[in-house]
């Protein structure tokens, strides 16, 4: 049987990011590869299958790659049809047939410039963007011979539309630093909207998202500004189908990531491509997400969506989507239709086979 290989130093993340790397192995699954995943823990299959689902029950992890040297990885890779790579920065040389380097942050500290022979290295290996945006910003800076655009796709599709609680819905990974969520605006704002707008009283604010205990004090932080409201609840390591069940109770969904940055001197800092706002749409879930990064390719202004720069905005277009239901239901039928067609099962399969081929 030919054999992949995905690898990232990132899969204790559980997030976005390690999906990807996930539904790029299920379909070369489904295509009759064996596939591996790289990490020195093996439970960490326990964990990635309970957050992502058993559907991703395709794959064994190989615990002797971090423990190889450079030329001992690099006899190993022979044995492989593809390598699917998502480095941190750092390059081996591999002997597979097919080598695809996965760019999903816009950060050009990934590319090699002032050293000859990580340079080499990389030339090997194809690139492949996750966004427009990501590509964009990457190829600024870098010349390649080729490259893919391959967009994320979300998890399933979801069922006709139904009925929906008055929940607003946040899903991201709790962390102060690096391309933070900015959990902290959406939880000032939606206070702020509490004391103005009376309509807003009937509805929750619900965070929900993994963490590290290296994030504890950041978690904490959320906890106190919001402990006097027992409209906004925070939720930490849902199981899969706890996270599935808010995407379909939700009507509203927020996304502040990239809040007051400035996208052309920091891009790496705003939100690369955003996967959760793509589930939230797929689910009948109408964004209300800040304007910067990938969300200008996932979402249709007044269409499938709404930005904000502000938190006035937010608040702007929440209000009006929570006085017109009507407005607010259209959008949803919207927002799926464009999650489904341009993010769903058949394009991303279809944009990955002609990759591998």
């Amino acid at each position: 049987m030919i054999k992949a290989a995905l690898i990232s130093p990132y899969w204790d993340i559980l997030g976005g990011g390690e999906k990807y790397l996930l539904d790029i192995g299920y379909f070369l699954h489904q295509n009759g590869y064996e596939v591996e995943i790289f990490w020195p823990d093996k439970q960490i299959k326990t964990r990635l299958l309970q957050r992502f689902g058993q559907k991703y029950d395709f794959f064994s992890v190989n615990s002797r790659w971090q423990q190889l040297s450079s030329w001992q990885k690099t006899l190993n890779s022979c044995h492989y049809e593809a390598i699917f790579y998502h480095s941190d920065g750092s390059y081996f040389w591999s002997l597979a047939k097919n080598n695809y380097q996965l760019f999903q942050v816009p950060d050009i500290n990934l590319i090699p410039h002032h050293n000859w022979w990580q340079t080499f290295k990389f030339s090997q290996w194809t690139p492949i963007f996750n966004s427009e945006f990501t590509k964009r910003i990457f190829l600024k800076h870098a010349q390649v011979k080729k490259h893919h655009l391959l967009y994320p796709t979300i998890d399933s599709e979801s069922n006709n539309y139904h009925r929906k609680d008055k929940i607003i819905l946040s899903v991201g990974r709790f962390f102060g630093h690096l391309h933070s969520k900015k959990q902290e605006v959406l939880i000032k704002a939606f206070i702020s909207g509490l004391q103005k707008y009376p309509e807003l009283a009937q509805y929750q604010l619900i965070l929900a998202g993994s963490f590290k205990s290296a994030d504890q004090n950041y978690l904490n932080y959320l906890k106190k500004i919001s402990q006097n409201y027992s409209q906004i609840k925070i939720l930490t390591n849902l199981t899969h189908r706890q996270i599935q069940a808010l995407y379909q109770k939700a009507s509203i969904y927020w996304h502040a990531a990239g809040y007051q940055v400035n996208e052309r001197q920091s891009p790496e800092l705003v939100e690369h491509f955003g996967i959760a706002i793509v589930e939230a749409m797929n689910h009948y879930c109408v964004p209300v997400v800040y304007q910067a990064g990938g969300p200008k390719e996932t979402v249709s202004e007044n269409q499938s969506g709404f930005f904000f720069t502000q938190p006035k905005t937010l608040l702007a277009q929440t209000l009006k989507l929570i006085k017109k239901p009507e407005l607010c239901q259209q959008m949803a039928l919207n927002a799926h239709k464009q999650a489904v067609e341009k993010f769903g099962t058949k394009a991303f399969n279809n944009s990955l086979q002609k990759i591998i081929q």
